[in-house]
């Protein structure tokens, strides 16, 4: 893989059912969808520490990749991750910006993923969120197909 740390950290977190009953604490149309860092009683997904920034492998933040989160430390990410509803290329690295880890790609379902982009948001003041979806929309569980 092109993301290996984060792919593994990835797949980590669905074993031990850390991505179930988490909110999508973050709606901004044509741009991301993000989720990973809220349970939907609002408390903060518990990760097992951040990653070394992978952004450098080659892969873009294409419409419909998945890419980790993180804060200005380009080596923050930890749960938190964000589905592009767009070419947003102004997340990819560059001479000024480490840029977000690529790490996976929606292989089917987008249609779901673009219908979220309806929901009214607003700041959701116990999670800080700016962008949160009025009514929450809730992952209930992320298991990986064999």
């Amino acid at each position: 893989g092109r993301a290996p740390l984060t792919v593994n950290r990835f797949l980590h977190y669905v074993q031990t059912k850390v991505f179930d009953n988490n909110l999508i604490h973050r709606v901004e149309p044509e741009y991301v969808i993000q989720t990973g860092a809220f349970k939907t009683d609002s408390i903060a997904v518990k990760g097992c520490g951040t990653l070394i920034n992978e952004s450098g492998n080659g892969l873009k933040n294409d419409r419909g990749t998945l890419a980790m989160a993180r804060y200005d430390d380009p080596h923050s990410a930890s749960t938190s991750f964000y589905i592009n509803l767009k070419d947003n290329h102004n997340l990819d690295p560059n001479k000024k910006s480490w840029g977000y880890t690529v790490f996976g790609y929606v292989v089917s379902g987008m249609e779901v993923i673009d219908l979220m982009t309806q929901s009214k948001t607003a700041y959701n003041a116990q999670l800080d969120a700016p962008n949160a979806p009025v009514k929450p929309i809730t992952i209930k569980s992320v298991r990986i197909n064999q």
